[in-house]
């Protein structure tokens, strides 16, 4: 008897293709349904150019500006799980980063991150929430993300420094009557960098550092309409730089929030820290104690497919990998606007100087900084997304923090999740 063979099935560019298509159908798209948990793997796809990937002044012979283009690939899972009045998530992400110009910069898995949230409503009066963030591994690569938190992102970096920080929140709010709600949050950050030991000609090596960071707030509002809220809040922090000196300091002020129109929102306050302060060891600088301003103002726009933020604040900030206090102000400004369902565009400022609150030379925090930029989203269905991000950052640093630089990158991302709910 003859046994026949088979040719080998050869799949054809129309065949590609076609099924490229059949990806980009719109359809709903949730979770993988184990039970009462949603199981949701995501992977994100992104490649960047950077013009100045050292984060490097321009006109210096030995640490000339450098460029690369750098494919960054982000899988991340997570679990939720909401029954009731209680919902849990937990999440888990590692990155991998692969430089055209710079392969031993390159990052394999060597970073992760571990999210934990728990939130409980004991009734329609009070609810309880935990929220905790950890991470492992080596700051080669903190792409800043064109968002407005912070200050501008540190960037690419020149070299690796093992980390280790997580930050933990426990936040609870009670109403104690129709008009008077309550709110009160613990917090703690820890960060520890290795020192790096090996650096270009010109590179100032860093040492190691550990960082405990605590806080608790107590904030009081009270709606005397139901649109319009007073609130005061009270709080003391804890800032351990280790060898490098200790910030104590203990926050009080009182605010307004509200609508002042159907679709404007406007929340600010004003207050002092006090601010008590221990110097390193070595300077022979006594303890400095001072009074300083906060203060926060903020408004949101929403119209139809238009969402306009401001904000401006000052306030006393822990540098955290440097160990000292800064007093801080920022301005930031973003505009969304989305013309059709699919398709998003966004522009985002934001302007941050800092300065120390010591007199130690040595200690010198000063620094201006202006990051802004634009990016649009498609959304081909419910599980395929595409971002397009231009970042330009303008930093000039009087001190031991940071490094003065212009930057500019380009993003171009591909986020992809589960096609359909399996039950």
């Amino acid at each position: 008897m003859t046994r026949r063979h088979r040719a080998p099935k050869r799949i054809s560019l129309g065949c590609l293709l076609s099924s490229l298509l059949l990806l980009l159908i719109p359809h709903t798209a949730q979770a993988l349904l184990l039970g009462p948990i949603e199981f949701l793997p995501t992977l994100e796809l992104t490649g960047v150019y950077d013009d100045n990937i050292f984060l490097r002044a321009e006109g210096t012979p030995l640490l000339p500006v450098e460029e690369d283009f750098i494919g960054r690939i982000i899988p991340a899972v997570s679990f939720a799980y909401s029954r009731g009045r209680t919902n849990f998530l937990l999440g888990y992400r590692n990155e991998f980063l692969f430089h055209k110009n710079f392969p031993e910069r390159d990052a394999k898995g060597d970073n992760h991150g571990v999210n934990f949230s728990v939130a409980h409503a004991f009734g329609p009066r009070s609810s309880v929430s935990l929220d905790d963030s950890f991470r492992i591994g080596t700051d080669i690569s903190s792409i800043a993300a064109g968002g407005l938190e912070g200050q501008p992102q540190a960037g690419i970096l020149p070299r690796g420094r093992d980390y280790r920080t997580n930050d933990l929140r426990l936040g609870g709010t009670h109403a104690i009557t129709r008009r008077w709600d309550l709110m009160g949050e613990i917090a703690y950050q820890y960060r520890w960098y290795g020192s790096s030991l090996e650096g270009q000609p010109g590179d100032a090596l860093q040492t190691e550092t550990e960082d405990h960071l605590e806080s608790i707030f107590l904030t009081g509002a009270y709606a005397w309409t139901p649109r319009h809220a007073l609130t005061a809040r009270l709080g003391f922090s804890h800032n351990d730089y280790d060898l490098r000196g200790r910030a104590r300091y203990l926050t009080a002020s009182v605010g307004y929030r509200g609508q002042i129109a159907k679709p404007l929102n406007i929340e600010g306050s004003a207050g002092l820290q006090y601010l008590n302060e221990d110097s390193r060891p070595d300077t022979g600088i006594p303890r400095q104690e001072s009074v300083w301003p906060v203060a926060d103002l903020s408004g949101t726009y929403a119209l139809g497919d238009l969402s306009v933020l401001a904000a401006a604040s000052v306030g006393l900030s822990d540098t955290s990998g440097f160990g000292g206090t800064a007093i801080r102000r920022q301005v930031r400004l973003s505009v969304d606007y989305r013309p059709w369902d699919p398709f998003g565009l966004r522009a985002f400022g934001l302007y941050t100087k800092s300065d120390s609150t010591s007199d130690d030379p040595r200690d010198a925090l000063d620094l201006e900084a202006f990051q802004g930029g634009c990016e649009g989203t498609y959304r081909f269905n419910s599980w395929i997304l595409a971002r397009l991000q231009y970042t330009y950052i303008d930093q000039d640093s009087f001190g031991t923090i940071g490094g003065t630089y212009n930057d500019s990158r380009v993003l171009l991302s591909l986020i992809l999740s589960l096609p359909e709910t399996i039950r």
